[in-house]
């Protein structure tokens, strides 16, 4: 139901002249598969409602409880030599009920020379916790070079961001 023949559909545009038939090698016959070009680069998923400032009908973790919660990054350990750190966040159960909440731990970083877009958030990592009302635990996330990397143009592999990466946690 995606595609329509001739018109633009997601995630791309199928034409009519891409499943055309063509004569095989022995005299027989034999379809072109056709062809898909994705337009949308790095602006998939949540990066997409992002950039496009596109309202989330459900977030991750969604109905997981019926509680509120409350929660903030406490901590950022300097980076080691292989440049990973540890980040510390709090989550508290504000509510009257016990509840489960799913952690999101995100990271913002700076717009580098050698990337040719950068996302204004990405995930980085996420924990479950279950919680009493009242109850505030400590959730450690280690944070590295897998979780942080993107992808330089110009150097056409995986490199650590200069500058300061900022982290925030939902």
């Amino acid at each position: 139901p995606s595609i329509r023949y001739g018109r633009r559909s997601y995630p791309g545009e199928y034409d009519i002249a891409a499943e055309a038939v063509t004569t095989g090698q022995n005299g027989g016959w034999a379809r072109k598969a056709p062809q898909q070009e994705y337009l949308d680069g790095i602006w998939v998923g949540y990066r997409g409602f992002d950039h496009f400032k596109t309202e989330v009908r459900y977030p991750f973790g969604h109905g997981l409880s019926y509680t509120s919660y409350e929660t903030s990054v406490r901590n950022v350990s300097p980076a080691t030599s292989d440049g990973s750190r540890k980040v510390v966040v709090s989550v508290r159960n504000t509510g009257s009920r016990a509840g489960r909440r799913a952690v999101l731990l995100w990271a913002s970083k700076p717009a580098q020379d050698d990337a040719r877009e950068m996302p204004e958030k990405e995930l980085v990592d996420f924990a479950s916790v279950n919680l009493e009302p009242g109850e505030e635990k400590m959730i450690d996330f280690n944070v590295g070079f897998e979780q942080v990397k993107y992808w330089s143009e110009t150097a056409r592999a995986w490199k650590m961001p200069s500058g300061t990466v900022t982290y925030r946690a939902d």
